[in-house]
């Protein structure tokens, strides 16, 4: 009878653990799934804040000056003066 009651205990303590672990792994997917998500809505918006300033009134600025030297924005590609701190399109912060 003491066996018995051993092997119902171990048995719901088991079952306890099991629904515990299942419960943590659950809700880690979630949050990665969540994760993502957020992830996804965030390149979303970015993408159209840049798709916005490629459509404002002043267009996108193809070449500043022709006697100035310049490189192209990493995210845009559009072309900025060596003195300019930010990409006038996307707004991308180019220096400190």
């Amino acid at each position: 009878m003491g066996a018995l009651i051993i092997i119902v205990i171990w048995i719901i303590i088991s079952i306890v653990f099991f629904v515990i672990l299942y419960t943590v792994i659950q809700s880690a997917m979630d949050n990665t799934k969540m994760a993502s998500n957020i992830q996804e809505l965030r390149d979303h918006f970015v993408g159209l804040k840049q798709e916005e300033s490629l459509l404002s009134k002043d267009g996108p600025i193809v070449e500043v000056g022709s006697n100035e030297e310049g490189e192209d924005c990493p995210a845009c590609g559009n072309k900025v003066t060596l003195n300019e701190f930010m990409c006038p399109v996307c707004e991308l912060k180019l220096r400190d």
